[in-house]
């Protein structure tokens, strides 16, 4: 045969992936947008997107605002469970449930039993990984912004709570 004949043959394939993905807060709305005034919030629902190895989890905190417009620090100041009070004097962290996904996208909800109180502002703020540990970081803005990861609504007495019709 007359040439370099291989005997066997070994390829392997690395994909590095060290973008963190990014978290969008579908529901309710940043204020004083749509779905931001609302008169009970039982379920905040997003998604999150990764084009490299794919979404992982994700985690939400709800705290109080501080009346000027920015996220309130100190005691009492961030939602303690998803069916407690206002205890915690730093964001805490939920573990969101994780949907139906379309690549790169998936679902995420976390359910709430909170008593909350009327017209009274509120934030969330939301963070996720993907399947390799690269996680977000979560901007809190100053007053009155927002972006995809931290939005503030509104409990409003009285406020809509399904569709209008005609």
């Amino acid at each position: 045969m007359g040439g370099w004949e291989p005997k066997f043959l070994n390829v392997k394939f690395l994909r590095a992936d060290k973008t963190a993905p990014t978290s969008v807060i579908t529901y309710p709305g940043h204020y004083p947008g749509a779905n931001s005034q609302i008169a009970s919030l039982a379920t905040i629902t997003g998604n999150v997107t990764d084009n490299g190895a794919g979404p992982g989890e994700t985690f939400v905190a709800v705290c109080l605002d501080d009346g000027g417009g920015n996220v309130k620090t100190g005691p009492n100041s961030c939602l303690s469970a998803t069916n407690g009070t206002f205890t915690e004097s730093a964001p805490k962290y939920f573990k969101a449930a994780m949907g139906g996904e379309s690549p790169p996208t998936k679902t995420w909800t976390l359910g709430l039993s909170v008593s909350w109180t009327a017209d009274t502002f509120y934030h969330i703020l939301a963070r996720s990984s993907d399947t390799v540990w690269n996680s977000e970081q979560v901007t809190v803005l100053p007053a009155g912004q927002a972006n995809s990861q931290h939005i503030r609504f509104t409990i409003v007495t009285g406020a809509n709570t399904g569709a209008v019709t005609k």
